[in-house]
């Protein structure tokens, strides 16, 4: 491809970006909502072993943060049984969230702005299939990832010797392979059912194709989508030791770095299905 076709293709794709700004945000806070909730029962056990401290939480990350795992470790036990529900809401939410992630896929395939409203009717419309293609792929992906470990584990012990951990590495990669087809195969079809508004079996069928036709284009982009996800995973885990939490203004700069993360996260990801959505328009 030439640099003019590299230069027009980018703007295509930031101009796509921009016209779904409205689905995004509400993707973005959704995520937002749901990782409070989540995260509610670790913070209240978390908070209730802090509280003998003199300096309260304002201490958590002195000394490298040994106070702040001495207490995570302290507040397991309140925390089992504080999350006793947390898979069932983070069942519920993964369902749930499929509505936001159609609202966007829907004006990511728009040729204009699209409002959020139309974008939300559209996404309720074709949330029954989007549930049976996370409920068929969540089972193939459990099936692969079983391969995957029954496979490496067939290689042996790994750290026999250097040759045994190359022949795991090897064959654990491998094994993998299945499952990221099923992946890649669930976002195409997810593109097809919500831009397109096919059925599960007709989008089903088209990502099939469109993963033969263009393996190289979906695997380059799922490798940028993934490496991105690193990084921005590690920023948000990091950020308290780098900035540090003992102080309002710590912990205020530590929240905003977070949250920028989190927002880039959902940015890689739109732009991850705006690539999808155009490799569809071309199939």
């Amino acid at each position: 491809m030439t640099h003019a076709g590299d230069a027009t293709e980018r703007r295509s794709l930031r101009r796509t970006m921009s016209a779904a700004l409205g689905p995004i945000g509400l993707v973005y806070a959704y995520r937002t909502l749901i990782g409070a909730l989540v995260a509610l029962p670790a913070e209240g056990a978390l908070r209730a072993e802090l509280s003998s401290s003199p300096g309260g939480d304002r201490d958590v990350m002195h000394g490298g943060g040994a106070l702040l795992v001495e207490a995570l470790w302290r507040a397991i036990p309140r925390v089992r049984s504080a999350s006793a529900v947390t898979p069932w809401i983070v069942l519920l939410a993964s369902v749930i969230a499929l509505v936001p992630l159609a609202a966007m896929l829907h004006a990511l395939a728009s040729d204009g702005r699209a409002r959020l409203t139309e974008c939300l009717l559209a996404a309720l419309r074709r949330f029954p299939p989007l549930v049976l293609l996370l409920g068929c792929a969540a089972i193939a992906e459990a099936l692969a990832a079983v391969f995957v470990v029954q496979a490496t584990t067939i290689a042996g012990d790994p750290f026999a010797s250097p040759r045994s951990a190359w022949i795991a590495l090897t064959i654990g990669i491998a094994a993998s392979l299945p499952l990221l087809v099923v992946s890649l195969v669930h976002d195409a079809a997810r593109v097809g059912v919500a831009a397109r508004n096919l059925g599960f079996y007709d989008a089903s069928a088209r990502a099939l194709r469109l993963v033969r036709r263009r393996p190289g284009a979906l695997l380059f982009a799922s490798t940028i989508v993934w490496l991105a996800t690193l990084v921005l995973v590690f920023v948000t885990l990091a950020a308290p030791l780098w900035i540090g939490m003992a102080s309002a203004g710590g912990w205020i700069a530590v929240t905003v770095v977070q949250q920028l993360a989190v927002l880039g996260l959902v940015l890689v990801r739109a732009g991850y299905f705006a690539r999808l959505t155009a490799l569809d328009r071309f199939l």
